[in-house]
């Protein structure tokens, strides 16, 4: 069976991990790897990641360099331009060549939900190079568990869904600019005041997606950060976001990061609906990045024998893997 031909650009934490699982998947070939580090540049990526053995694949500065010596038929994309525009920037020129693409950016999860006008653009160039791109990570997975348990739901009225994730080992920098933890309260509340925290505001799409795909009509959406404190510290924050139809709330998607003793990771899905739906999913630590590496590298054999154009998270299939069915 001939090898699907695959490039990683971006070589962080996610990056590595996902050279990792593609070198150890048999209907996968790495064929190229770019960074953006200077100091990595030029090294064989397996000594680089302290493999067993070289990975005979020499990290380049250059997705052109690549793309002049190997024939390319998927590019994993784990960079740190998290949103569309940025995105749309890289990925155009490569659907055009006929390349596939996947990337883990938030707002790249069904695009047209952040604006349509660039996803126009995207899917023009996925017909013009007869390729396909799909964005998918950790964070899609939560709506993707969500939609399979509703599947046995009818009459839903409300959709609660909450996530809990242990930021201990977060670095300190992030947690204080993205979430505004182990920041004092006031300075939490002045952040919060001017709008200095990143947050997850992606999600709030999230949440009318949620809305739209169980068919719940909405007419206002709105997002809020609860600091939980101890002491004179903020040691976590729940980001929330609520959709409404006449004042009557239909979703509400809450994001908790915290310094957590306990060092759990779990989902909690509650749905009033019939039959009502109540649901806990519990996960290791890793549960973050490897929920990004694993399913970007899955989702290879799907993404490139599909048909061309923008996948949504919908159209990729349980497990995100094809499996060949066994006969007796």
């Amino acid at each position: 069976m001939s090898k699907i031909n695959v490039v990683q650009i971006g070589l962080g934490g996610v990056g590595s991990g996902i050279v990792n699982e593609i070198l150890k998947t048999p209907n996968l070939k790495l064929v190229g790897v770019v960074a953006f580090r200077p100091e990595k540049i030029g090294q064989d990526v397996g000594i680089l990641l302290g493999l067993p053995k070289p990975a005979n694949i020499i990290i380049s500065s250059s997705i052109d360099d690549i793309l002049n010596e190997h024939h390319v038929d998927v590019v994993l994309l784990a960079t740190s331009k998290g949103k569309l525009h940025a995105c749309e920037e890289e990925i155009t020129p490569l659907l055009k060549r006929g390349i596939n693409v996947i990337s883990p950016c938030m707002d790249v999860s069904d695009p047209h939900l952040y604006d349509a006008v660039a996803t126009r653009r995207i899917e023009a160039a996925c017909q013009e190079g007869s390729s396909a791109f799909v964005g998918i990570g950790s964070t899609q997975l939560v709506l993707r568990s969500l939609f399979a348990l509703c599947e046995t739901a009818r009459d839903i009225k409300e959709v609660r869904s909450f996530v809990h994730a242990d930021v201990t080992k977060f670095p300190l920098e992030s947690k204080r600019h993205e979430f505004g933890i182990m920041l004092t309260v006031d300075d939490f509340n002045s952040a919060s005041e001017n709008n200095e925290l990143r947050g997850r505001g992606a999600l709030m799409k999230e949440a009318e997606y949620i809305a739209n795909r169980l068919g719940l009509d909405f007419d206002q959406s709105i997002s809020r950060y609860d600091p939980i404190i101890q002491g004179d510290t903020v040691i976590g924050v729940d980001h929330i976001f609520e959709v409404f139809k006449d004042d009557a709330r239909v979703v509400s998607y809450t994001y908790r990061f915290i310094e957590d003793k306990d060092h759990q990771y779990f989902h909690q899905f509650d749905v009033d609906s019939t039959p009502s739906i109540n649901a806990r999913v519990g996960f290791s630590l890793d549960r973050g990045i490897e929920g990004t590496i694993v399913p970007m590298v899955k989702a290879i054999d799907p993404v490139f024998s599909a048909t061309p154009g923008i996948l949504m998270l919908h159209d990729l299939p349980a497990g995100i893997v094809r499996h060949p069915f066994k006969t007796t």
